[in-house]
């Protein structure tokens, strides 16, 4: 039986192409069953993936086009990130109209309710065209990949083809230095981009505390920095940023010992996935993490990190932790562990292999429009 052929195709920043499809295309290279293919993917793309807003190019657009088409008419199975312009969108409509193939989108975001907080809303507003591409697109798919169950909640008025493929981490990247035995101090820590605001302001008060009543500990912030944690004496950040083949072994320098993975309780952030929690595991630093769905499925509270939904407890399990070395150790151990079986690339290949098999035998989808409208922004 000849193998199923997956071609990959990039539309977002190289760091979350890297996790939902450079990985699930490496997971899969050896595999007996499936054969796959990723186009034009550079892992130093940190802006949205060019080919989009170069489709109209005269020199450029017709070897995008001649390209993706090449793909198309080579692949079983197509699967397209979130597209992000009407250009890309009528493309893909040509390209499905041409191709009697399983046309598949893969997403990792809510779109429809974004945090007027955020610095993406403006472009995510209702009928703005990011809006109005992601919908149509989810609409004309054969079928949706997601990375969490929550995510599929939410997105199951507009497609009722909806498989759940979760993040997972390649340990290979993340050899974390075992710092000496005798180190002062502790450093709590936290990565992430610009829009994550109101997430650290929901723990800023109890963090504080924190820092104040421990002399030795500093909370160490990586890139994204709001105004209001700069003039406390014991945070201490950079604004440095590295691509995502050099982020890992960067990160790893940092030196956490503890590692906090706040979200704001909002529809967008109850899709989001367990990233943060799988990137400290690998380093085996344990974590606080908010009380949002794949937090809560993913970490065993007390055994793999901690679950906090108040202020008090975001400054009780932080003391803990803070204060008991041991426990640090036996919760980063525990949660390396627990993704070392569990969230590795060995377990996503396998489970994406399932995944593209049922999109693969599953009837043709109707692609009707349904009755659902957007949601509101939070």
């Amino acid at each position: 039986m000849s193998r199923l052929k997956v071609f990959f195709v990039p539309t977002n920043v190289s760091g979350v192409v890297f996790y939902r499809q450079w990985q699930p295309y490496l997971s899969l290279l050896r595999n007996s069953e499936i054969e796959p293919l990723i186009w034009w993917f550079k892992t130093n793309q940190i802006k949205l993936h060019p080919w989009e807003s170069q489709i109209l190019d005269k020199e450029i657009g017709p070897t995008i086009v001649r390209d993706l088409d090449r793909g198309c008419a080579w692949a079983d199975i197509i699967i397209f990130m979130g597209l992000h312009t009407y250009e890309s969108l009528d493309l893909l409509k040509k390209l499905k109209a041409a191709h009697d193939k399983k046309f598949i989108m893969e997403i990792d975001d809510y779109l429809f309710s974004i945090p007027r907080k955020n610095a993406a809303a403006e472009f995510y507003k209702p009928g703005s065209e990011l809006t109005i591409t992601g919908l149509e697109q989810m609409k004309i798919s054969d079928g949706v990949v997601c990375s969490t169950p929550y995510l599929k909640e939410l997105y199951a008025p507009f497609n009722e083809n909806i498989k759940v493929v979760e993040n997972v981490i390649d340990l290979s990247l993340w050899r974390k230095k075992v710092p000496p035995v005798i180190r002062q101090g502790v450093i709590i820590g936290w990565m992430g981009g610009g829009t994550h605001e109101e997430d650290l302001e929901f723990i800023r008060e109890p963090m504080f505390r924190v820092l104040d009543k421990h002399k030795g500990v500093t909370f160490r912030i990586i890139h994204g920095i709001p105004e209001s944690y700069k003039n406390h004496r014991r945070v201490t950040y950079t604004k440095s940023f590295k691509n995502v083949d050099k982020y890992p072994a960067w990160i790893c320098k940092q030196k956490f010992d503890i590692g906090v993975a706040p979200l704001a309780d909002n529809n967008f952030n109850r899709g989001k996935s367990n990233l943060r929690w799988l990137e400290y595991s690998a380093m085996k630093v344990p974590t606080v993490a908010s009380n949002l769905p794949h937090f809560q499925t993913s970490i065993v509270h007390g055994k793999t990190g901690y679950i906090a939904s108040t202020q008090e407890q975001w400054e009780h399990y932080l003391t803990l932790l803070i204060q008991d070395a041991e426990l640090r150790k036996e919760i980063g151990n525990n949660a390396y562990e627990e993704v070392k079986n569990n969230w590795s690339l060995k377990s996503l290949g396998k489970k994406y292999q399932d995944v593209i098999k049922e999109f693969h035998n599953a009837s043709p989808y109707e692609t009707t429009t349904p009755n659902a409208s957007f949601g509101v922004n939070q």
